[in-house]
């Protein structure tokens, strides 16, 4: 994260990053499907820190899709493996 462009692409992530969370409860399953990739690709991308997204990747673990509840799963076990203990 030391180049300007992580820099720059952490900044806009965190200025839509609320946007991006609320999109996991639309109706549409699209939506939510899109804003589960984005949020996977910000958090290994390590432009977030985890903590903003857990309560709504646990929410997203409820999804009616069994597709988006096991990628949420899956963000869920990644986090614990870079931060031992913190879920």
């Amino acid at each position: 994260m030391g180049d300007v462009s992580s820099g720059m692409s952490s900044s806009i992530m965190q200025l839509y990053l609320k946007q991006v969370l609320e999109a996991f409860f639309h109706t549409q399953s699209s939506v939510r499907h899109f804003a589960l990739n984005v949020i996977a690709l910000t958090l290994n991308q390590g432009l977030i820190h985890p903590v903003q997204c857990v309560p709504y990747l646990i929410a997203m673990g409820t999804d009616p899709e069994p597709a988006m509840r096991n990628k949420a799963d899956q963000q869920l076990v990644e986090i614990d493996k870079k931060y031992a203990g913190f879920i």
